[in-house]
């Protein structure tokens, strides 16, 4: 987590544990238009001036380019008030959950590729919980069970299914 303090022209006055390629030697008395592609710079400076007038904190993910690569920020913003109540610049801090967010794509496009693969078995594949409820099943599943059960009974548990479409005795009783 990086937590910075920023005066009311939004110069950097204070850092704490910036990223890897910084320092607060490097920081200090700068600006975010120092940091970052000018179109996030004119973002952020929106975000923190907005801080200023309003008095009210912002909260929002966001994405920065710099020397180290695109970034994907968390970034909270709120005003720094002085004993008077006066705000006298923000406070900020920035969470970088870029690898999060590339861990969270990966997952994405692995469950997609499974689903992929689900779908295309040509067996049919029925997945039930602990219940007896139908919880998902496949393109095969689907076309073989429609072949005998209306596809708005798909949802019913197991026993409710197999009451209403199981075998029956002469007297009409499930068996």
């Amino acid at each position: 987590v990086v937590v910075g303090i920023l005066d009311k022209e939004l110069c950097y006055t204070w850092i704490y544990n910036p990223l890897p390629t910084f320092t607060p030697e490097n920081i200090i008395g700068k600006t975010d238009a120092d940091f970052v592609a000018p179109e996030e710079a004119k973002h952020l400076t929106e975000l923190k001036q907005r801080v200023l007038t309003s008095g009210q904190s912002v909260r929002e993910e966001i994405h920065t380019t710099s020397d180290a690569g695109v970034s994907s920020i968390l970034l909270t913003v709120e005003p720094l008030r002085d004993s008077s109540g006066t705000i006298i610049g923000v406070t900020g801090t920035a969470i970088d959950m870029t690898e999060r967010k590339q861990l969270e794509q990966e997952v994405s496009a692995q469950a997609s590729e499974l689903e992929g693969l689900f779908e295309a078995i040509t067996d049919g594949i029925f997945v039930y919980d602990a219940t007896g409820r139908l919880r998902r099943m496949n393109a095969a599943a689907r076309t073989l069970l429609s072949r005998y059960i209306p596809p708005d009974d798909f949802s019913i548990s197991a026993k409710a299914r197999a009451e209403r479409y199981g075998p029956r005795s002469p007297d009409g009783r499930p068996l």
